[in-house]
């Protein structure tokens, strides 16, 4: 699954970065997509995603069934 990740706050540091990356792992995301954001994109994605890069990468997302696969719960 793949989700937008850019609600990160201003001066988010790598932990930061992380722990919103790992939240959304939980749920089934794999890929993360963002883009530059401010007055200097492009420093703005090396402050903010370069750092964490080998920690993102290394990240594993939880495994989860298509809902076409899940069995319906019974009553």
């Amino acid at each position: 699954m793949t989700a937008m990740y850019r609600d990160i706050p201003s001066g988010a540091g790598v932990e930061e970065v992380l722990r919103g990356a790992e939240a959304l792992a939980k749920i089934g995301v794999s890929t993360l997509v963002t883009g530059p954001v401010g007055d200097d994109p492009a420093g703005w994605l090396e402050s903010t995603f370069g750092p964490a890069m080998d920690e993102l990468a290394a990240i594993e997302p939880t495994r989860t069934a298509p809902a076409c696969a899940r069995r319906p719960t019974l009553p």
